[in-house]
């Protein structure tokens, strides 16, 4: 069965307190957030540079980074930015890797084979710790403390098949999956880890919810993007907080008298609008630009979409990349959104 992996190796890299104020400086927060812990060169020796170098390219390194992987027994391929290992046994593990390819951007080319070799070993060290850990559960009481929730491109489930993750739908084009969430890595949990127990799907994901909240405590900062627009900006050093954007009710100031304009390019950041006044448009562009921009540089990439919370449910606003700047898909709008904008702009 394939399981996919996001590693949450934290950089040691400290933000300032107002980290908004241009868009490439909003990405900045993005790309620096996870950076893996190799013996090599320690994050804080690298970076932040005063101008960020462009990820290794895949093809750059796939044959160092198979090799590294069949070393130890298992099949390796490259896709996009996914390694695809498969274990003799016939598990796979399959892990983005775009944190290694920046790491290697601030290393020397000869260095390369050697800070692989510490990734591929930290990856397989805690691939065997979590499947250890997860076969040696021998209750629900057990395991249920291990449990989290992370959200994923709905069409995770297309590129893995085979899979069978532990998911519901409650956000267009994202599901929320169950994951097993350990010190330096989390992956999904699937359906044959926890079949076995007798327990209440929605309990289930109700009590990894709030494992996943407990564990990773977010801060709020209110930063300037354009001149008269304010964002909140939700992240925690690092961490894969997306989930948060479930309960954005317990979020500080998160939501306006007409809900919120919320979007998540990476595990690791949450913007948030809150709607209040005709603002909402100018808002809506600047979040559409950031999320199209973060979502192709972030290490852990989630999702390009925009959506609209309000009140009650995620409505995923639709829009169309120009040439310069992004564009209403006028088309496409949401019925309910289109006149909450005409009854804010009168």
């Amino acid at each position: 069965m394939n399981r996919c992996a996001i590693a949450s190796f934290t950089s040691s890299q400290t933000r300032q307190a107002h980290c908004g104020k241009s868009r490439a400086a909003i990405i900045a927060i993005i790309v620096l957030a996870i950076i893996p812990r190799c013996a090599i060169a320690a994050p804080q020796d690298i970076g932040p540079p005063a101008g960020m170098l462009e990820p290794v390219g895949p093809e750059e390194i796939s044959d160092m980074l198979i090799q590294a992987v069949q070393q130890r027994g298992c099949q390796a391929r490259i896709e996009e930015d996914y390694l695809l290992m498969t274990f003799p046994d016939g598990e796979s593990h399959n892990l983005i890797f775009r944190d290694l390819r920046l790491f290697l951007a601030y290393v020397a080319e000869e260095d390369w084979e050697e800070v692989i070799e510490v990734y591929v070993e930290i990856v397989f060290n805690s691939i065997e710790e979590i499947r250890s850990l997860v076969n040696s559960f021998q209750s629900l009481d057990d395991a249920i403390c291990h449990l989290g929730v992370c959200l994923y491109p709905a069409d995770y489930l297309v590129r893995f098949p085979d899979e069978e993750p532990v998911y519901r739908r409650d956000i267009d084009g994202l599901i929320t999956c169950l994951v097993w969430d350990f010190s330096d890595m989390s992956v999904t949990a699937e359906w044959k880890d926890i079949e076995k127990w007798d327990f209440d799907i929605d309990e289930l994901f109700s009590t990894a919810m709030e494992n996943t909240l407990a564990k990773y405590p977010v801060t709020t900062v209110e930063a300037s993007v354009l001149p008269g627009l304010n964002l909140i900006i939700v992240e925690s050093a690092g961490h894969p907080i997306s989930a948060h954007m479930l309960a954005i009710d317990r979020l500080p100031g998160a939501m306006g008298p007409y809900g919120a304009l919320v979007s998540a390019p990476a595990h690791n950041v949450v913007f948030i609008y809150p709607i209040a006044d005709e603002g909402v448009m100018l808002a809506l562009m600047a979040m559409a630009e950031i999320a199209n921009d973060a979502v192709h540089v972030a290490l852990n990439p989630l999702s390009d979409q925009v959506f609209w919370h309000n009140g009650q449910t995620f409505v995923n606003i639709p829009y169309i990349m120009g040439k310069e700047f992004p564009e209403i898909d006028i088309y496409n709008m949401p019925p309910e959104f289109l006149m909450l904008l005409l009854t804010l702009s009168n």
